[in-house]
């Protein structure tokens, strides 16, 4: 599967994005209200961080760089039966899945943003 381009999103993060057949960048009704952390440094990123960061309700958008490929995920802490996963829905297939946090902290770069 193909990385996510990940410079549209960055974009709307930071308030850089052009409405849709708006030539003024100026004029957007809309606009993110939210905290980015960009870079992330992932050795940071551990099942206690992710806990307490996320939760019911919470998520935070995870953008990461695996073999040069880019990815972002939706992501948020999970427990199941006494065992903690990062919970994760990707948008390329809009599926969600449990992972290990592993998976994560291979990345070369990473950015996050949440709500």
């Amino acid at each position: 599967m193909a990385g996510t381009l990940t410079g549209g999103l960055r974009k709307i993060f930071w308030d850089k994005a052009t409405a849709h057949k708006n030539s003024e960048g100026e004029d957007v009704k809309y606009r993110w209200n939210g905290f980015v952390c960009d870079p992330f440094i992932i050795e940071t990123l551990d099942y206690a961080w992710l806990e307490n960061n996320t939760g019911p309700g919470r998520v935070l958008f995870l953008g990461y760089t695996i073999n040069g490929s880019s990815h972002i995920n939706v992501v948020s802490f999970f427990s199941l039966e006494g065992r903690p996963y990062v919970f994760v829905m990707e948008p390329m297939d809009g599926k969600f899945k449990l992972r290990e946090i592993e998976y994560y902290q291979q990345s070369t770069r990473s950015f996050f943003a949440a709500l």
